[in-house]
């Protein structure tokens, strides 16, 4: 599974657990159990978000070092 499905799959499961909930009566226990899964799964899916965006800069980082070790120039990365 790649991190795209794996972040698709929690969205759909929040957005089921939403339905869900919406389908119950409005103070039903199991109504506040579905919305507090489909929190849990949203709360997933946005760190899965977070992760796959930390690769891709991970990503670009590592190619600009390879390219600039190529020319033998120094590179450092500064957090802005």
């Amino acid at each position: 599974m790649t991190l795209d499905e794996a972040i698709k799959h929690w969205e759909e499961k929040a957005e089921e657990q939403r339905r869900w909930a919406t389908s119950l009566e409005n103070a039903s226990v199991e109504r506040v159990d579905y919305l507090e899964r489909a929190e849990e799964h949203e709360q997933l899916a946005e760190w899965l978000k977070e992760l796959k965006d930390a690769r891709e800069e991970l990503a670009e980082w590592d190619k600009l070092q390879f390219i600039c070790a190529n020319e033998g120039i120094v590179v450092y990365k500064v957090k802005g």
